[in-house]
């Protein structure tokens, strides 16, 4: 650890770094204080941490986050000003500044500041960009290193080839879209129809066009399942529908000369509708259209739930109005009519009205008297109440109540309720959102569409990124008369004070952490509140040659020197210093260790790890008083069981009980078998014949 701020990081026989032996292992602070020293060192000089930094990605995303933040490297610029306003990014194969000074997006110089992004092969194909992109958090993506590197793929050779690839697919989704719906509103137009005796040049012509625009999207389809292999491929969803996609609308030709029909209605429909969502889906990383999308799509995945409640409330409503009004026409199940009643509910549409029919002819009712209409209405009402059919109306308005109070007062609201919400995430991370999306595209172009000669070219992906930014204290002079510039200075000086605490208590635990990793060192002397002395590290070789048998104080474990498995691990021993001395100055080899009180004991290398402090005095008190308290109810209780015992003894004594001989038992018997036998023979009742030789043979035993 204390080298490797001062060296490039090694590597073993293996071909592992340091870093990569501490991420096998699991150590997570021996690899943040790794990664942190080697920054330290420098950011530029760390060629043989490309894959352990891309393991890292993986394994430790947040601690690549504060990877990205420090990896900025001040290079000298031959120019101190220049006309920009906002960074701009270049490349080169060395550490000299690129800029000629002719570079600006402004037209006022302004003091200016060079840096250096990561190290030489940090945006390499299969360095460590891949794996940020694919496994980094979010706040990776808001660090300035990380998106003046999707600056620069994306300006080199991101946009060019994203905007020709979304290019093409419009194109196919434009010819096929309107070869089908050419087919369908034209009939009269021989060119674009198809019949059993032959099809149009048109449809023909367009159709072939299409398959062929298609081949390069199946061409990359195809090397990103080579690359992932089939299982993590069909892992990803979007795959199916780029597959559906280009099989689809390849589709209608060979459909047609295997059956000499259209493909059905239904399943053109559905893949015009999934090959222009999937134009939508290249709008993400443009710019102007590319937060709209992902508002969309996160409002989506946050109605998943909503639409889950939707279907088993509308379910159930549907099902009973079924029920309830089999023979209206609104509530019918055929041609699903009884779907569009709900939706047109849940849109405002009054469902009271189409429950029951008016029973008053209106015609009628304007030709009749008040006393007509009222016997009319009152016949009428009569027969229908008849019918039972108003028993249904009003449970059926009951429902509906409840229809609109549940659903369209609770759930739409719940619904706008969402999607305000998702807008709010996306609108706070938007310009965070915004490089993931330009990172991911950049990341599919490299491993799909870009080949092998093309990863070598040195303006795709160069050695040293460099980057030109407007001095910072400039900046703030210009805008330091304006009240918000102010307040944003106020606002600066607070964050730097918490950020220099946090520093500081960040260097202390880093401090400890260091000091707890070279605690296995040789001649370290550890301090422990339970002993007076420090404790020193013993190689085993010289504690076995005078004390060939010991036992740890804290564990118990007793060791042996002939124990093969101690002669091959070779452990330490950790004894008191000032007895370890006393030892090591006597002049007589022979002599046995035997240190004052207090000073009797020997830490083994397991419990010295594990940080086990030995009991202390007042402990070992506590411990022996508990003791004595046990064997003294232990006694206790053995001596009242020997009382109770000789009490029950003398009881017996004090009774006297009368000895009976055999001979006297044997007559006793006998007396009672002819008195049985008597009452039996008079009763004339059967039982069990139990002879006086069995009662002998019974008492034998």
């Amino acid at each position: 650890m204390d080298a490797v701020g001062k060296v490039a990081p090694i590597v073993d026989d293996n071909e592992r770094t340091p870093l990569d032996v501490a991420m096998y292992n699991n150590d997570y602070a021996k690899v943040r204080l790794l990664l942190r020293a080697y920054i330290e060192w420098s950011a530029t000089g760390l060629l043989a941490l490309k894959l352990p930094l891309k393991k890292m990605a993986k394994q430790y995303p947040n601690l690549i986050t504060k990877y990205l933040n420090r990896c900025y490297v001040q290079v000298d610029c031959k120019f101190k000003r220049m006309a920009v306003t906002r960074p701009i990014v270049s490349h080169s194969n060395t550490l000299q500044s690129p800029w000629s000074g002719t570079e600006k997006n402004s037209s006022v110089l302004r003091p200016v500041d060079a840096f250096v992004i990561g190290f030489s092969g940090f945006m390499d194909s299969d360095g460590p960009y891949e794996a940020i992109v694919e496994y980094g958090e979010l706040p990776a993506f808001d660090t300035d290193s990380l998106q003046r590197v999707i600056q620069f793929k994306w300006q080199a050779y991101g946009f060019s080839i994203y905007c020709g690839l979304s290019m093409l697919h419009f194109f196919i989704t434009c010819a096929f879209s309107v070869a089908q719906v050419s087919t369908a509103v034209f009939p009269n137009w021989k060119d674009v129809q198809v019949t059993p005796e032959g099809a149009g040049v048109y449809w023909i012509i367009t159709h072939c066009v299409v398959a062929i625009c298609v081949l390069p999207f199946l061409f990359f389809e195809g090397r990103e399942a080579n690359r992932e292999g089939f299982c993590n491929y069909a892992k990803d969803s979007s795959n199916y529908l780029e597959l559906l996609n280009s099989f689809g609308v390849m589709s209608p030709i060979p459909y047609y000369y295997v059956t000499r029909k259209t493909v059905p209605e239904v399943f053109t429909s559905f893949l015009i509708l999934t090959t222009w969502l999937r134009v939508l889906t290249y709008l993400r990383a443009f710019e102007l259209t590319g937060s709209l999308m992902r508002m969309v799509t996160a409002i989506v995945l946050k109605m998943r739930v909503f639409m889950l409640i939707m279907a088993v409330l509308g379910t159930g409503y549907m099902a009973a109005f079924s029920v309830l009004f089999p023979n209206l026409l609104q509530f019918r199940g055929q041609r699903m009519r009884i779907l569009i009643t709900f939706f047109e509910a849940m849109l405002g549409e009054p469902m009271m009205t189409k429950l029951i029919a008016d029973p008053i002819n209106v015609r009628l009712e304007k030709n009749m008297t008040e006393t007509e209409y009222l016997e009319y209405e009152l016949s009428e009402t009569e027969k229908w109440q008849a019918s039972g059919e108003y028993v249904n109306v009003m449970f059926g308005q009951v429902l509906l109540i409840l229809f609109y109070l549940l659903v369209v007062i609770v759930m739409l609201n719940l619904l706008i309720a969402i999607m305000g919400n998702a807008y709010d995430e996306i609108a706070q991370n938007e310009a965070v959102e915004m490089q993931r999306a330009r990172a991911t595209a950049i990341l599919y172009i490299e491993r799909n569409i870009l080949s092998g000669f093309m990863k070598q070219w040195d303006r795709y992906f160069p050695r040293y990124l460099h980057v030109c930014r407007p001095h910072q204290g400039e900046h703030a002079e210009e805008t330091s008369n304006t009240a918000e510039a102010r307040i944003e200075k106020h606002f600066n000086l607070k964050m730097k004070e918490m950020e220099n605490q946090m520093f500081a208590m960040q260097s202390q635990m880093d401090q400890q952490l260091r000091s707890m990793m070279t605690l296995m060192g040789a001649g370290v002397l550890i301090e422990r509140k339970d002993h007076a002395h420090k404790l020193r590290r013993v190689d085993y070789k010289n504690w076995v040659r005078t004390i060939p048998m010991w036992r740890c104080s804290a564990c118990s474990t007793d060791y042996n020197a002939n124990d093969r498995q101690l002669m091959a691990t070779e452990p330490p021993v950790y004894v008191c210093d000032d007895a370890y001395h006393q030892l090591m100055m006597d002049s007589n080899p022979e002599a046995e260790w035997n240190p004052a009180h207090g000073c009797d004991f020997a830490l083994c290398n397991k419990c010295i790890r594990n940080q086990e402090p030995l009991p202390s005095a007042n402990k070992k008190k506590k411990a022996l008083m508990k003791d004595r308290q046990i064997e003294r109810a232990e006694q206790m209780a053995l001596q009242e069981s020997k009382e109770e015992e000789a009490a029950l003894d003398s009881l017996l004594v004090e009774e006297e009980v009368e000895e009976m001989s055999a001979e006297d038992m044997f007559a006793m018997l006998d007396e009672g078998n002819e008195d049985a036998t008597t009452i039996e023979t008079k009763e004339g009742g059967g039982g069990d014949d139990q002879s006086a030789d069995d009662l002998y043979a019974m008492l034998n035993d």
